[in-house]
């Protein structure tokens, strides 16, 4: 017992258990301090800041003016994303109405998988979609021009570009993707609600509305079938339409270039002037 100590009193503690002791409790109090500070800017954290560079950068790549509403966004434990009201503007000469609106995008991405080199998106919706569009009896469209304006800023003078040194880094980049794995992509499902699509061509005189078109599916993994709904109304002006409900199984492989659908069932209502009793029912 150390003479310095007491006889009542516990034993002192060794010089090197009480450094380590008042290690450890620095240690913690910074992780909870860190904790803390990750919390309050999860809490704070307000995405809209950054909606004016988002509208800029939209506006540059398209060309168009482009308007946007309030932006939702987590961080943990999913990446989630909440878009709303967004608003494309028209080209010039084809009106006020926008190009394309849309209501709402919902999309949500696993964190902790990233590390293991999986991709797992939780099911994206796109709800409210409504597209106004049309060519006039030039020829002209009104969707021409939105790729042209990006890649107009995309590319940079040929001057700047460094020839040897990128030879030598795709080398490097071959190397380094070869001896990477693959990343693994699973998307719960796909919702697509509440579609308007409207597409009027002067020069052939069609105007058809897509009202509403609307489309579910399962799990959308490479190579394995997923459950599939549709249902849409088309209508062809001034009195054709169409009425289509769709059910089965798809499976896509794109790297295979292999796309098969099974167990397909096909409800379709045709409505025109030119047929027995003015209206046409099949089931497949």
């Amino acid at each position: 017992m150390c003479h310095h100590c007491i006889a009542s009193r516990p034993p002192c503690m060794p010089q090197g258990e009480s450094t380590m002791k008042r290690v450890l409790y620095a240690a913690g109090l910074v992780l909870l301090i860190l904790v803390l500070a990750l919390g309050v800017f999860l809490f704070t954290f307000d995405a809209n800041r950054f909606r004016p560079q988002i509208v800029g950068l939209v506006e540059q790549q398209t060309g168009r003016d482009f308007r946007l509403g309030e932006i939702s966004l987590t961080l943990w434990p999913s990446l989630g994303l909440d878009l709303h009201q967004a608003v494309l503007g028209n080209a010039p000469g084809f009106g006020e109405n926008p190009l394309a609106r849309i209501e709402r995008i919902h999309l949500k991405v696993a964190l902790l998988p990233l590390l293991r080199r999986e991709l797992k998106v939780d099911t994206i919706l796109l709800d409210g979609l409504q597209l106004e569009l049309a060519r006039q009896a030039d020829g002209r469209s009104n969707w021409e021009g939105l790729a042209a304006a990006g890649d107009a800023t995309a590319k940079a003078p040929e001057g700047q570009r460094q020839k040897a040194p990128a030879r030598a880094q795709g080398k490097a980049t071959e190397g380094s993707a070869a001896r990477e794995a693959p990343l693994k992509i699973e998307i719960r499902g796909l919702a697509i609600r509440n579609t308007r699509i409207h597409y009027r061509d002067e020069s052939a005189g069609t105007d058809l509305v897509l009202d509403p078109f609307e489309l579910e599916t399962g799990a959308l993994i490479p190579g394995q079938p997923m459950p599939l709904k549709a249902r849409l109304h088309l209508k062809r002006q001034p009195d054709t339409e169409l009425d289509a409900r769709l059910e089965g199984r798809l499976t896509l492989d794109p790297e295979r270039q292999r796309y098969r659908i099974e167990q397909l069932k096909l409800v379709l209502g045709v409505e025109a002037p030119d047929l027995p009793g003015g209206r046409l029912e099949s089931t497949l």
